[in-house]
């Protein structure tokens, strides 16, 4: 599946692979890859995401970018994956990124490729590999590089109370996130299947996925016009198998 680098922005995103210049080099040994559908693909890359304790991680995010497409994978139920690529001129440079899962289509407002987050530390910054045409590069064991955890975010205001009315026009709420020292990382729209799958409207609920860190979540009930309902503390998070509940009160 080949997606815009624009759509990759929105629905999902994963992360860097780094390995050590011996391992690396090692780790990148290169086998002839059976002859593609020329309308298909013609080169590849392959490898199995592991933890830290060396156990598989199924369904691992990993991306093949080159800047103007994005090629995407998820890892099999044994960590195993193989991502195909179009090799429009031999070598070619891609930049492959590894995640922990997420769900693809929901509300992932930090999520690699995007260059933008470069500032957030080398996690975000991607490998490069390179590729030539009628080959798989095998990258051997990697590890995820960020991990992302699901959040289910009750939003209040200074009261205690749920921050927006009932007349208040979903469509037009934006998500705006500040890394620990308060930049503005993103911020978005979500999408109507967004809308309608991971936000109860009537309780202010959101259920959003983040990387490991430190992050401020801010609302906009006016698109990006404000007013920005803000909270003071930052939201910890760590690694986690399942959902966290939060509470969160904002303030203009």
């Amino acid at each position: 599946m080949c997606l815009s680098f624009t759509d990759s922005l929105v629905r999902f995103g994963v992360t860097l692979l780094v390995l050590g210049g011996a391992q690396l080099a090692a780790a990148q040994e290169r086998f002839t890859a059976p002859m593609p559908n020329p309308d298909d693909w013609d080169c590849a890359v392959r490898g199995r995401v592991i933890d830290d304790s060396n156990k598989p991680v199924a369904h691992a995010m990993i991306v093949l970018d080159d800047v103007h497409h994005v090629f995407f994978s998820e890892s099999d139920s044994n960590g195993n994956f193989i991502r195909e690529s179009h090799c429009t001129q031999s070598p070619i440079k891609r930049i492959l990124f590894v995640t922990s899962p997420f769900v693809l289509g929901g509300i992932v407002p930090i999520d690699p490729p995007d260059y933008r987050f470069l500032k957030l530390g080398p996690s975000f910054a991607g490998q490069s590999v390179v590729l030539k045409r009628n080959e798989t590069l095998n990258v051997g064991d990697v590890r995820p590089q960020v991990y992302f955890s699901k959040l289910v975010v009750t939003f209040q205001n200074s009261e205690g109370k749920r921050l927006f009315p009932s007349n208040v026009d979903w469509r037009l709420v934006w998500l705006r996130v500040r890394d620990k020292d308060r930049r503005v990382v993103t911020f978005t729209s979500m999408s109507i299947n967004e809308l309608e799958t991971y936000v109860r409207k009537s309780e202010n609920v959101i259920s959003v996925y983040l990387p490991e860190g430190e992050w401020l979540l801010e609302l906009s009930p006016f698109e990006d016009k404000g007013p920005w309902y803000k909270s003071s503390t930052p939201i910890v998070v760590r690694r986690s198998s399942g959902p966290s509940e939060i509470t969160l009160r904002l303030s203009k």
